[in-house]
């Protein structure tokens, strides 16, 4: 059934409630994986006894996650709504199972393993429902305003975000400070349980458009070679895998940049955060309306841009500038973010077939994750070299994020050709 079939026989008011709920199914999953990462995770593993380097191997393999969407181009069915369902519950439980993990009365090494296995099987179930899911979901809207609705989904995860760490990051804190650290922990739990229960219900209440599409007879290995063999979709994959290059390259290191080297606060660096998530909601809906106007290259481009300035401002940020310096890249990236995050998924819909999308979606992310990752292995290597020597690359006194920050504004610059010479000269836009 081709999109205007679909949308002239379908209930209006089904649809509506369906975007409804995909925008704050949305945010509530955002709000789960808030609990799930950055400082919060750190809280887990701190008091499983996790050393601060196996924390950050455990956050290397989660990254390489995206691997595991592969596995989704396997499932081939008219209808996935059930299925992903399922797989986001047991996903989320897992989640919840981490907070769990401290109350268990078994030796740190044990509790290390239960938690590792925990983990990397919860995103294994998330990347490989994933897919599936965005695609399930994006077919409910409209090509003509996909700009705007993903920048005003976006907006609403990020304002729901921002109130939402504010109290947990308060609880955790509280209970902390009383030495009580396992009651924040059966709070939390609680919370991503009610979170779970919420996130259900907004795809229980959502329709879905069956594909009937020749290609769910196929065996999904047969699938898996279709997809790979599009051209569109390695020539994405290639503009995926540069932008993570470009971000992997230097964005990994920011962290002690910001408290080691220009020696941020903690309430400085919360303010950054805050900061980046109002201009970010903001930048959404222009950068949505850009899309639906000039299309999702003409964003990618722009934002590509910005970008590439507030990493080229980082290869001059010292002390005494970081205030001015990092603060402008901060704001500077809330905004190219709102318009890139929406773009890369958007771009599969423009320029891979209805039948491929899903699949489309799997191989791009899947192979550009493994792109980000490894260039965050070797550019370490050059981070710990010129730290290793005082600070000094060829003669230069200079900080390695500095380093690190130029390699990315050279990533960015190649990403940005490959828009102009890959996708817009050479890929022809999928017909609806």
């Amino acid at each position: 059934m081709d999109n205007k079939a679909f949308f002239d026989s379908q209930n209006e008011k089904a649809l509506k409630r369906s975007r409804l709920m995909y925008i704050l199914e949305a945010g509530f999953e955002y709000l789960i994986a808030i609990l799930v990462a950055g400082t919060f995770l750190a809280k887990i593993t701190t008091s499983l006894g996790i050393s601060d380097n196996l924390t950050g191997i455990i956050s290397s393999i989660i990254s390489l996650g995206q691997i595991f969407q592969l596995g989704s181009l396997l499932i081939k069915r008219p209808k996935v709504k059930g299925l992903v369902i399922i797989l986001s519950v047991i996903n989320q439980l897992l989640f919840l199972f981490l907070y769990i993990i401290p109350f268990f009365e078994f030796s740190c090494e044990i509790k290390t393993l239960i938690f590792i296995t925990a983990i990397i099987s919860a995103y294994l179930i998330y990347n490989v429902a994933h897919p599936k899911k965005i695609n399930w979901f994006m077919s409910l809207i409209e090509d003509s305003k996909r700009g705007s609705f993903t920048g005003l989904k976006e907006a609403v995860s990020l304002l729901m975000g921002m109130v939402f760490t504010l109290i947990m990051g308060a609880v955790i804190d509280i209970f902390e400070a009383k030495g009580e650290i396992k009651t924040a922990f059966l709070i939390t739990a609680v919370t991503i349980c009610a979170l779970t229960v919420l996130h259900t219900l907004t795809m229980l209440l959502s329709v879905e458009k069956e594909e009937k599409d020749a290609r769910i007879k196929k065996s999904g290995i047969k699938n898996m070679l279709a997809v790979l063999k599009d051209k569109n979709v390695l020539k994405l994959t290639l503009v995926l895998s540069l932008w993570l290059a470009a971000n992997s390259s230097a964005l990994p290191f920011y962290g002690t940049f910001q408290i080691k080297e220009l020696g941020f606060s903690m309430t400085f660096i919360s303010f950054l955060s805050i900061a980046y998530s109002i201009v970010r909601i903001g930048a959404s809906f222009i950068m949505g309306n850009i899309a639906d106007k000039k299309g999702f290259s003409t964003v990618m481009k722009i934002c590509i841009l910005i970008s590439a300035l507030g990493y080229f401002l980082n290869v001059f940020t010292v002390p005494s500038n970081g205030y001015v310096l990092y603060t402008s890249f901060q704001l500077l990236n809330a905004v190219s973010s709102a318009g890139i995050n929406s773009a890369l998924i958007n771009l599969v819909y423009d320029y891979v077939s209805i039948e491929k999308r899903s699949d489309g979606l799997a191989v791009t992310q899947t192979f550009a994750g493994l792109v980000g990752f490894f260039t965050t292995l070797i550019v370490s290597k050059l981070v710990e070299y010129i730290q290793g020597n005082g600070n000094m690359l060829f003669g230069i006194n200079l900080y390695a994020q500095q380093a690190a920050s130029l390699i990315s504004v050279i990533f960015h610059l190649l990403c940005f050709i490959a828009i102009i010479l890959v996708v817009e000269r050479t890929m022809k836009k999928i017909t609806k």
